[in-house]
């Protein structure tokens, strides 16, 4: 396991020809630049290394950096495409050899050439430095305004307003708790697509027969995140009715293990479909749910009841501590109503990616590989798509966006020139999209997390100012 939960810049994946380079050099110039690092032989217990610890060293870092010499690209974990490709993945070119064509998409650092070394390294570390902050100042400016509530609750006059608004407070209690809870859930599912995801990957893999005792310890790993999946769901969602697909997910993940065990890839492959029924419906299903609760949060509402309030306050007499205090609560206003725009533009941004993932999943699963076929599979995301470049934040989307359209017109070149040439073209076009999207989809999934987190701050900010008004709501 990997010897501390606590995020880390950087995960070093190399291969050990090249790890005098990597840690007597790598390592310690990210070290001297300020970089906290994830290495095998520093923080794995026992120099324990298989492909779980790997996806929870990725999981808990900031970045992963792939040292590519050929002694890496002949190791097993050449193959791990779904546990290494992501948005954090950054390939460092530290000798010549065949990139792995999973990993040709990625932008890569190249330190090939000794006397361009130092603009590699300036490069590296403004690559590793250069990390989007999710903006969560309308979250922070709200759950200012709650809390100069708070400290103004001895006012007899902000009693008396906030006493007719308890039903609102709930309400937005309500929603937020729901958001929470509909995110946490849908975190449990995205976990567990990177086992499921690298099964599949392997269970392709030439060499399947060496690859049968890793392929058994994902198999178990997905195994915990379904248990996880299923307990959650079952503690926090009241109606049964919302959670009889469990008892499925329960019975099916059984067969995932069993097939591993006989070593019997048609059954494996079956038994991966049969979860897809699952995993390609409900997560979708939460997004549809995230997307009525962000809808519904009656912000505007609160935003009235505070602008009133502020207009009562702004004609008392106060002391300077009051005052100063009254002074942030009105500049912290515009943000309740940038809170609900934002939260919409993140679900809204997130489900279209889920329909994306999920159809370009499905596909993957069943074997897509022909031009016509990949021909409707775009026309099947298409919507989606567009939808999401009216919204999507242009940081973090344009190279989905510039993917997409790269795509869109291959597939135009290739049904007017039917040579192979074109179709070829086409499907690499295709498989670069399917990675920005894979990208494009755990950026926007963090981005989320990252401020439904921050919502649960305001939340129970607000719990404390209704607490201090004595309405016992926690």
């Amino acid at each position: 396991m990997v010897s501390t939960a606590r995020e880390k810049d950087v995960f070093v994946s190399y291969s050990h020809q090249d790890k005098e380079w990597v840690r007597e050099t790598l390592v310690r110039e990210l070290k001297n630049a300020g970089f906290s690092t994830v290495i095998d032989h520093e923080d794995f217990g026992g120099g324990q290394y298989n492909v779980n610890v790997m996806a929870e060293a990725v999981a808990t870092s900031r970045h992963t950096l792939l040292v590519l010499t050929p002694g890496w690209v002949a190791s097993q974990w050449a193959n791990f495409e779904a546990a290494l490709a992501g948005p954090k993945l950054l390939p460092l070119y530290y000798q010549d050899c065949e990139i792995p064509q999973w990993l040709k998409v990625f932008a890569y650092v190249d330190f090939r050439d000794v006397k361009d070394r130092p603009i590699a390294w300036r490069k590296l570390l403004k690559d590793l430095g250069g990390r989007e902050a999710l903006s969560k100042s309308a979250v922070n400016t709200t759950k200012v305004v709650l809390w100069n509530l708070k400290e103004l609750m001895h006012l007899p006059e902000v009693r008396a307003e906030l006493s007719v608004s308890r039903a609102l407070f709930k309400l937005i209690r309500d929603k937020l708790n729901d958001i929470d809870r509909d995110k946490q859930l849908h975190d449990r599912f995205h976990k567990a697509l990177t086992p499921y995801g690298t099964i599949y990957d392997l269970r392709r893999a030439p060499d399947l027969n060496s690859l049968w005792s890793i392929i058994e310890n994902l198999a178990y790993d997905l195994e915990g995140h379904i248990a996880s999946i299923v307990e959650f769901a079952r503690g926090h969602f009241s109606k049964q009715t919302e959670v009889l697909w469990t008892h499925t997910l329960e019975q099916r993940k059984s067969k995932v293990l069993d097939a591993v065990q006989a070593q019997d890839n048609d059954a494996l492959g079956k038994a991966l479909l049969q979860l897809e029924g699952i995993f390609g419906v409900e997560p979708s299903h939460l997004d549809s749910n995230l997307s009525r609760a962000a809808d519904s949060l009656p912000l505007p509402e609160l935003r009235d009841t505070l602008r009133n309030l502020e207009m009562v306050l702004k004609s008392l007499q106060m002391n300077v501590e009051d005052s100063e205090r009254l002074e942030e609560f009105s500049s912290s206003l515009e943000d309740v109503d940038q809170l609900q725009k934002n939260l919409e533009a993140m679900v809204s941004n997130h489900r279209c990616l889920q329909q994306i993932e999920n159809e370009l999943r499905s596909a993957a699963l069943r074997g897509i590989v022909a031009s016509s076929e990949i021909v409707d599979l775009w026309k099947a995301v298409q919507p989606a798509f567009h939808a999401l470049q009216e919204a999507a934040p242009p940081v973090w989307m344009e190279k989905l966006v510039k993917a997409g359209n790269a795509l869109d017109d291959a597939i135009a070149k290739s049904e007017v020139d039917m040579k192979e040439d074109a179709r070829r073209a086409a499907a690499e076009k295709f498989r670069t999209f399917r990675f920005m999207a894979a990208a494009a989809f755990s950026a926007a999934d963090d981005d989320l997390k990252g401020f439904c987190d921050e919502l649960k701050d305001a939340r129970d900010a607000l719990n404390e100012l209704l607490g201090s008004m004595h309405y016992g709501i926690q």
